[in-house]
């Protein structure tokens, strides 16, 4: 079940109360590994659809929740648990789930339109480096924390 981009990426928008000044950075962190998008604009799309943007996610959103958690001057535990628990697979799943977000992932033909677990938190981690990159380019340094402030994941 593959979806509408525009649908997608005006739907993906609103939910995390971001908007792109550039949609192709998004609709690539919307991609499934074996989704039917290979190109988007001049720019290949990996095999592995968006799990090398999600690597860069995770990082970036860990960097965001410790740098909130600093500035609280809370003990050291407190901010590995929030990491621990904010940005856990099975958190950003229920996240990727209930927000609505799963809905708008670009799949892979074969998976039948079932979205798998490990897709759902890589998406929302995708989307983070999304996020982060549109925002350094368009001058809103910002933008991932007040996403992941509107999705629940600052502490």
């Amino acid at each position: 079940m593959n979806v509408s981009m525009q649908k997608s990426l005006t739907c993906v928008q609103q939910i995390i109360g971001y908007n792109f000044a550039d949609t192709n950075i998004l609709w690539e962190a919307l991609q499934a590994a074996g989704s039917d998008v290979y190109l988007i604009k001049t720019r290949r799309i990996s095999s592995d659809g968006n799990k090398k943007m999600a690597l860069i996610g995770d990082a970036l959103a860990k960097a965001a929740v410790l740098e909130s958690w600093w500035r609280k001057n809370e003990s050291r535990a407190k901010g590995q648990g929030y990491v621990d628990t904010l940005l856990s697979n099975i958190n950003l799943q229920r996240v990727c789930e209930e927000s609505g977000i799963s809905r708008y992932i670009n799949l892979n033909p074969s998976t039948q339109g079932i979205v798998p677990p490990r897709l759902k938190s890589d998406t929302i981690e995708a989307i983070f480096a999304a996020v982060a990159e549109d925002g350094a380019a368009s001058g809103r340094p910002n933008a991932l924390r007040t996403v992941m402030q509107n999705l629940g994941l600052l502490p």
